[in-house]
């Protein structure tokens, strides 16, 4: 066991109280004034830096600290050498992973800034290339010869695509899905095979859907690929909904149009839905026992249509009630012809 004199203890307790005091005042102090100060539009890239170090900034002062002391108070001995290296490699380590931070967090605001979706493959994707990156930056600076071990990752990743073609399958599906910008997360989806709901995560291996009753459905990112979609949130969320409905042959149609567009309008109104599209009414057939009609409103997402049908329904009934518009029952007159 290792035996420091007493005055190099109190050296080294001094020197962590320091560190502690120095890192309190920059993590609390300097670096919420410098998110404050860079609070402003302009200065986006530094705030985004500052965010992505600041979690590292309380360890960086004390190592710092410690350095110091290692480099010009400690004695210059075998065992305070081997702590001064290994201190190096812990804080060159650290100043890797908060570079990695940056960037990836730069990455992700580009994409963001471009519309791109922000998923789980392309944060995962991004973070392995930078953490490789620097990793043989590392070794480099370790002087590790990396020439062997890229021609051993090279051989492997052969190896490993050869054995994980559907995993493969899958990732390259993602990408794509993502690249094309067809397919978002918060977008509604319908399958082809009746699946539906919103996109909540696009990885590396599945696509994550919400439906609308909360339950996850977990399709392979290939079968998205081979698959016919219905996107209900493209080219934009708003939509429209038509409601089925059908008057009597005695009724004055001029006067069921104008009644039907007065009461969508008050809905619309109540659901407080702005959009650049007024209610529309179209006769389409004349029916058995009615004269057919939709009735076309704009909705600003999919699943708001419910609602919106549930109410018009109980106002369009009422109000045919009160202005005296039958909604005729199914009826059928059957003549029976008979001989002379």
């Amino acid at each position: 066991m290792v035996e420091f004199p007493v005055s190099i203890l109190k050296e080294i307790i001094i020197t962590f109280i320091i560190g502690i005091v120095l890192s309190s005042i920059v993590s609390l102090i300097i670096m919420p004034w410098l998110q404050k100060a860079t609070a402003r539009k302009q200065k986006r890239n530094i705030r985004i830096l500052i965010k992505s170090i600041s979690g590292l900034v309380f360890f960086w002062v004390n190592a710092f600290v410690f350095y110091i002391y290692l480099s010009y108070f400690a004695p210059h001995n075998e065992l305070f050498s081997n702590i001064k290296f290994g201190l190096q490699i812990i804080l060159l380590l650290s100043l890797l992973f908060g570079i990695q931070q940056a960037i990836n967090n730069f990455i992700t605001y580009s994409l963001r800034k471009k519309r791109l979706p922000k998923t789980t493959i392309y944060s995962n994707i991004i973070r392995i290339l930078v953490f490789f990156t620097l990793l043989f930056i590392l070794m480099r600076l370790l002087n590790i010869n990396v020439e062997p071990l890229i021609a051993t990752l090279g051989i492997g990743a052969l190896a490993i695509a050869l054995a994980l073609q559907d995993t493969l399958s899958n990732l390259f599906a993602g990408i794509y899905i993502i690249a094309v910008k067809q397919i978002n997360t918060g977008d509604y989806i319908r399958l082809q095979s009746g699946e539906e709901g919103y996109i909540e995560d696009i990885n590396w291996r599945n696509t994550t859907i919400r439906s609308l009753q909360n339950n996850l459905i977990i399709l392979p990112n290939s079968f998205l690929g081979t698959n016919i979609i219905t996107n209900f949130s493209l080219p934009k969320r708003e939509m429209n909904i038509k409601l089925a409905i059908g008057v009597s042959y005695d009724a004055d149609l001029e006067f069921v149009e104008k009644i039907t567009i007065d009461v969508a309008n008050q809905v619309i109104k109540e659901f407080n839905i702005e959009v650049d599209f007024e209610p529309r009414v179209r006769y389409f057939e004349f029916g058995d026992f009615a004269i057919k009609f939709h009735l076309s409103v704009r909705i600003k997402e999919f699943e708001q249509q419910f609602i919106i049908i549930h109410t018009l329904i109980k106002r369009i009934h009422q109000r045919y009630k009160q202005e005296h518009i039958e909604i005729p029952f199914p009826i059928r007159t059957i003549i029976n012809k008979r001989d002379n």
